[in-house]
Parts: structure tokens; C-alpha cells; sequence
């Protein structure tokens, strides 16, 4: 799947009593082709929990396969990769 073919839906950062809409962002580093994406509250722009460990969930598709809609998701600290 190439990056640029990639429509990020929704994109949420956050733990699950407390969560920030973080779908611009992604979306942007998506746009740039940045298909890996480093999980932290720098590149997510706030804490919206502070002191509990988050988890950045992504949901998208392909422009090609529209029908096929993934999600994936990985905690603070790590990289989630969109490409693979």
C-alpha cells in the first residue's frame, strides 16, 4: 500500500476514560508520507491523561479499496506503522 493512497478516517490518542481527537495530525504526517508514526505526546501535541500510559489508534484506507477499512493501533512510546 502506498502512503499517499492512504485516507485516515479517525485518529484517537488518549487511554479509555480520556482521549484527544488526534485525526488532523495523522492525517498531516500521513499527507507528507510519513507512513511510520512515533507514539508520544510531542508528536500527538498534548497529554489528554497525564500520568497514564496511552494508545494511539488509527483508522483508514486505501483510495483503491475503499471497502477494505483497517485499524491499528500502538502505545505510547512505540511507532505504529501504517504502511505494512
Amino acid at each position: 500500500m502506498g502512503i499517499g493512497n492512504m485516507i485516515v478516517t479517525e485518529a484517537h490518542y488518549g487511554t479509555e476514560t480520556k482521549s484527544s481527537d488526534v485525526t488532523a495530525i495523522v492525517s498531516k504526517k500521513v499527507l507528507l508520507g510519513n507512513s511510520t508514526i512515533l507514539v508520544n505526546n510531542n508528536t500527538m501535541q498534548g497529554d489528554p491523561h497525564f500520568g497514564v500510559r496511552k494508545t494511539l489508534t488509527v483508522t483508514y484506507y486505501e483510495v483503491q479499496d475503499g471497502s477494505k477499512i483497517l485499524t491499528k493501533s500502538a502505545l505510547e512510546g512505540e511507532s505504529l506503522d501504517l504502511s505494512s
